[in-house]
């Protein structure tokens, strides 16, 4: 037997409003955040996301995941040697 929820439509739309407009000002601050960034800075939270990407897709990966981690990597190459490489 399965149990159901019941919820009401306009407590439904009110969390839904409520996540629209803390997404909206997430994302604001995020911007303002990011725009402040140096160029080394920006540069080493793309570093930091890729070795994130790297460590969770090194494990079991769902079908067609692994050409995708394999086509991200070439693409991060190429941009970074257009980009002059990676500077240590």
């Amino acid at each position: 037997m399965v149990n159901r929820a019941h919820v009401r439509k306009n407590d439904l739309l009110n969390f839904l409003t409520g996540q629209t407009q803390a997404n909206k000002f997430i994302e604001k601050e995020r911007e303002k955040r990011l725009s402040h960034l140096s160029e080394e800075e920006s540069f080493r939270e793309y570093i930091t996301l890729c070795e994130f990407w790297e460590r969770i897709s090194s494990k079991e990966l769902p079908e067609g995941f692994e050409k995708q981690k394999i086509s991200s990597l070439i693409k991060r190459r190429e941009l970074l040697d257009k980009a002059g490489g990676i500077k240590r």
